[in-house]
C-alpha cells in the first residue's frame, strides 16, 4: 500500500494538467544524465518521496520545489553545483509522489540523505512514515536504466523512441511533469556544444 494513502494531499493552484510526458521534455532529462557525468557532477543519488507519507497543507507542486531549493541551498554551503532531474507520478491514485536524480559528491552521500529527510519532514503536519522518502546511490553504468525507468510515463513518440514497453500510464499531474536543473538543461548542453540527435542520443559537436 503506498504510505499514508488515506490523507487527501492538498490542492494547490490550478495550474496546466498533463497526462504523459512528450518527447522533446523527454530527450532533455535522458541527456542530462550524460551531460551531468561529462561535466563531472554524475546524477549518483536516487530518491523517491511519497508526499502523502508526511501530509501537509502545501501542496506536491510547491513542496518539490521547497526540496530542491533546500537542497540547492545546501550544496552551496558545500561548495558544489547542485544537479538534478525529476519526474512526478500519480499511477491509478490520488496519492502522487516524485523521483529525483540528484548530485551528491561522493563523501557527501550520508550527510544528503539524512538532510533530506528533513527538508521533506520540515512541512509536514503529522509524523512523518518510515517510507516516505527512498534513498539510494546510482551506480556508475546504470544511467541509462534510471533514466528510461523516469520515462516510462512518456507518450507514444517517447516510447517508440526509446523502445518503452508495457509501462503503465503514470496518471494525470497538476503543473510541470519533469524538471531538469539549467546547468546539466537544453540550453546548457547546446552553449557546451553538445547536440541532442534523433534517436535522443547526446553526441559532441
Amino acid at each position: 500500500m503506498t504510505p499514508a494513502s488515506h490523507h487527501p494531499q492538498t490542492a494547490g493552484p490550478r495550474r496546466k494538467q498533463t497526462d504523459d510526458i512528450k518527447l522533446p521534455r523527454a530527450r532533455t532529462l535522458k541527456t542530462a544524465f550524460n551531460f551531468a557525468r561529462a561535466i563531472g557532477a554524475p546524477l549518483n543519488r536516487w530518491v523517491t518521496i511519497h508526499w502523502a507519507g508526511a501530509p501537509s497543507h502545501i501542496d506536491p507542486f510547491d513542496r518539490l520545489a521547497l526540496f530542491l531549493d533546500r537542497y540547492k541551498a545546501w550544496a552551496y554551503r558545500r561548495a558544489f553545483a547542485p544537479a538534478w532531474t525529476y519526474v512526478r507520478e500519480r499511477q491509478l491514485s490520488r496519492v502522487e509522489h516524485a523521483h529525483l536524480a540528484v548530485h551528491v559528491p561522493p563523501d557527501d552521500g550520508e550527510a544528503f540523505d539524512l538532510a533530506a529527510r528533513g527538508w521533506v519532514e520540515r512541512d509536514a503536519i503529522e509524523p512523518m512514515t518510515p517510507e516516505t522518502i527512498m534513498i539510494k546511490p546510482i551506480r556508475i553504468g546504470t544511467d541509462y536504466r534510471v533514466a528510461m525507468y523516469m520515462l516510462k510515463g512518456g507518450n507514444a513518440a517517447v516510447r517508440k523512441t526509446y523502445d518503452l514497453v508495457g509501462r503503465p500510464t503514470q496518471g494525470r499531474i497538476d503543473g510541470k511533469r519533469t524538471g531538469v536543473s539549467h546547468n546539466i538543461g537544453a540550453t546548457a548542453q547546446l552553449d557546451a556544444g553538445w547536440h541532442t540527435g534523433a534517436t535522443g542520443n547526446l553526441t559532441r559537436h
